[in-house]
């Protein structure tokens, strides 16, 4: 799935910078359009200008001759900004063109002055030196310009903002057509995935039934006569003396018909349909149950177990018995797992109505090959374990319509976090504590 939106996402990423670059290029292309009218009727005046004797009306009637469809405005300016031609209105003041025409003489090259609105060209115009001779040419009152003069056109942008908006228009398009595809692509992956979980549950579901009719095999077939074992070798023990060599291996007998017991007894509890007594359930008072209920579990007595929860009463809804079976099997793992001297750091808090139960300990981890099976039944790294605890719990969690988190502990140990969406029904425990716990734990 991820994969699928990723590649999308590539694809609408390529196809943008594509039309980007297409529009920059119109653009470009628009703009050299207008550069090359401009210069075409630039050169042509300056050329007229210097072939003929520049009187009174000479420059006159040659810059009018430049108006056009394309022209809106053809100005010469002396050096000072004047100007010597007439243009209605003036596209520019005599400050603002005098700095522009020092820049153009200095530079002898031609300059643009170009305005624009949202992407487009709003007004286009060209600075042209052209240095007609040292005669000066009197139209307006005051003193002689002499010197060189520069043209000024104002070039008509209505055909280049039609195409930078048409460019504009595709590049909208294109981009609206981009993101449904996205959007249809998402919830194509989302239904997916969700038939997907809907095949899963469906597979489980097949699982347990047949789980429950081999349960039914296993209880008729298994524990009369493991019971009649376990009994005769129990009778068969106190026969002998307490430091004979028989009497150990009836002790063994015994020792393992009850696991087997304990074997068959997990596995009726996992394959046994669950129905939940929902009742408002005291958070503190749940996590103070699981915490002496496991504790004697512990493989030595100096593990802590640290529980961090606010004072104030929470009640959530919830199976309070099975709820309690769920959290005993997360935290008896994690007293299993750590050392001699181990910690184990339970919490509480709440995301408005949902709640957050956190187990973390600072074991060495759970091993990579299992880390996305210890939910599976019969999947366990213990010696003695039966791999069927964690499986018992998801199901809880998942009756409950939550699920469960697990988390990589730095520097080492896990840490199980079961979220229970729509729990809470009164109260509220601090957000903060579920980084107060032990700050150096990273999810």
């Amino acid at each position: 799935m991820r994969r699928l939106i990723a590649m999308s996402l590539t694809i609408v990423v390529l196809v943008i910078a594509s039309t980007v670059v297409l529009f920059v290029q119109l653009r470009q292309s628009a703009e050299e359009t207008l550069l090359a009218r401009g210069l075409d009727r630039a050169s042509a005046l300056a050329m007229a200008a210097r072939t003929v004797a520049p009187d009174d009306g000479v420059l006159q009637r040659l810059s009018s001759q430049l108006l056009d469809t394309t022209v809106l405005h053809s100005v010469v300016f002396d050096p000072r900004g004047q100007p010597l031609t007439a243009a209605d209105p003036a596209p520019a003041t005599v400050e603002e063109a005098a700095t522009i025409v020092q820049a153009v003489l200095q530079s002898n090259h031609w300059q643009v002055q170009k305005k624009e609105a949202w992407l487009a060209l709003d007004e286009y115009r060209l600075w042209y030196p052209l240095n007609a001779g040292p005669a000066a040419v009197q139209l307006q009152p005051g003193p002689p310009t002499g010197g060189p003069r520069v043209l000024l056109l104002s070039l008509d942008t209505t055909a280049a903002q039609a195409m930078v908006r048409k460019a504009q228009l595709h590049a909208f398009m294109i981009t609206a057509l981009l993101a449904l595809l996205l959007a249809l692509t998402v919830r194509q992956v989302r239904l997916d995935a969700r038939q997907r979980q809907q095949r899963q549950q469906q597979e489980q579901q097949r699982r347990f039934l047949e789980l429950g009719r081999l349960s039914a095999v296993l209880a008729h077939e298994v524990r009369n006569p493991l019971g009649a074992i376990k009994g005769f070798a129990q009778i068969t023990a106190v026969r002998f003396d307490a430091d004979d060599d028989a009497r150990a291996d009836m002790d063994v007998i015994v020792s393992e018909c009850e696991r087997l017991e304990r074997l068959v007894e997990s596995l009726l509890r996992y394959a046994r349909p669950l129905s939940l007594q929902r009742q408002a359930t005291d958070v503190s008072e749940l996590l103070d149950q699981v915490v002496k209920l496991a504790l004697p579990a512990a493989a030595s007595p100096q593990h802590t177990v640290h529980v961090a929860v606010a004072s104030a009463p929470v009640l959530a809804d919830l199976d309070r018995a099975q709820m309690t079976q769920a959290l005993i099997n997360i935290v008896g793992n994690a007293l299993q797992a750590i050392g001699p001297q181990g910690e184990i750091w339970v919490s509480a808090w709440t995301e408005g109505s949902t709640l957050w139960l956190g187990v973390e300990d600072d074991g060495p981890g759970i091993a990579p090959a299992i880390r996305h099976e210890i939910f599976e039944p019969y999947v366990t790294s213990k010696a003695t374990g039966t791999g069927i605890g964690l499986a018992i719990t998801l199901r809880i969690v998942q009756a409950h319509a939550g699920e469960i988190i697990v988390f990589e502990r730095n520097p080492h140990g896990t840490r199980m976090v079961v979220s229970l969406p729509n729990a809470v029904l009164r109260g509220q425990l601090p957000q903060a504590l579920a980084a107060t716990v032990k700050p150096e734990v990273s999810t």
